[in-house]
């Protein structure tokens, strides 16, 4: 009788390990493995979220002499940031729009009046004005340069250009990078951008042209060399006449100083007849 065993009662805790568990028991299993999961779903997600935060900020800064505008998947949109300490939306990225002077450089190629291309590398220091710089920016797309800098630029050359040699160019450099400054600095001033300094810094023709400006060039040096020393012996004729000038009235007058200079003249070939040339001498 003590070794029967009721199914409808629960089991002891000394029946031994393989019997089975108890209901409660199961159950119990079971809450704390569902409490589990729960926690590491909302551990996780905290996890990425603060990720995000540390890789991603929601606040964003704008250095001084600095202003700055947000886009979203490459796109940019409304917001303007001025200098200092600013929110924003993790996902939006913070682009800088420097007000401080900047300086780019353009390879232009355009035809000269000699039907000859020429290239122009220019450099152009500029500004944004501070006041304008927002609708400037995301009035263009933030590609202000190519909208309104450069095909200004290129339409001023390109005037230039067409009325000049590149000989008249190169020659008159310097002053028409002044005329540059101020006629660029005219054209984009009311749109937001202030021209400081426009230079020219090289002037360079095709290759065949360059190849013969070259060799024009070599041919006006050997040409300057030659005028030198033409002008050199010129000088030194010119100087020995008027040595002839200031002794003609010795060599007129004074026999011996003839034959002194027969001398310095005789190479020892021949005969030296200073007595003949004497005696003649007296008789003129």
């Amino acid at each position: 009788m003590n070794d029967f065993i009721n199914p409808n009662l629960p089991p002891k805790l000394s029946d031994g390990p393989n019997l089975p568990h108890r209901p409660s028991e199961s159950l119990g299993f079971t809450l704390l493995t569902n409490t589990d999961n729960k926690n590491f779903k909302y551990g996780l997600i905290g996890v990425v979220a603060i990720t995000i935060l540390i890789v991603i900020p929601p606040i964003t800064f704008v250095p001084k002499n600095y202003n700055a505008y947000l886009s979203f998947l490459g796109q940019p949109n409304a917001v303007w940031l001025e200098s200092g300490w600013h929110f924003k939306y993790p996902l939006y990225r913070r682009h800088l729009v420097p007000l401080t002077t900047q300086h780019r450089e353009y390879t232009i190629v355009l035809e000269s009046t000699d039907l000859q291309l020429v290239t122009w590398n220019v450099g152009v220091n500029y500004s944004l004005r501070e006041e304008q710089a927002e609708a400037l920016v995301l009035g263009t797309l933030t590609d202000y340069e190519s909208t309104w800098l450069l095909p200004r630029l290129k339409a001023l050359i390109s005037q230039t250009s067409g009325r000049l040699t590149i000989n008249q160019a190169l020659q008159k450099q310097a002053d028409l990078s002044a005329a540059l400054t101020a006629d660029l600095g005219n054209l984009v001033y009311e749109h937001g951008i202030q021209v400081e300094q426009v230079d020219i810094l090289s002037i360079k023709p095709s290759d065949p042209l360059q190849a013969s400006y070259e060799s024009q060039a070599l041919a006006e040096l050997e040409a300057e060399v030659l005028e030198i020393k033409l002008r050199s012996e010129a000088d030194a004729l010119g100087a020995e006449l008027s040595r002839i000038k200031t002794l003609a009235p010795i060599l007129k007058n004074n026999p011996d100083y003839i034959n002194y200079e027969l001398m310095k003249k005789w190479e020892g070939s021949g005969n030296y007849c200073s007595e003949t040339f004497y005696q003649t001498s007296n008789l003129r």
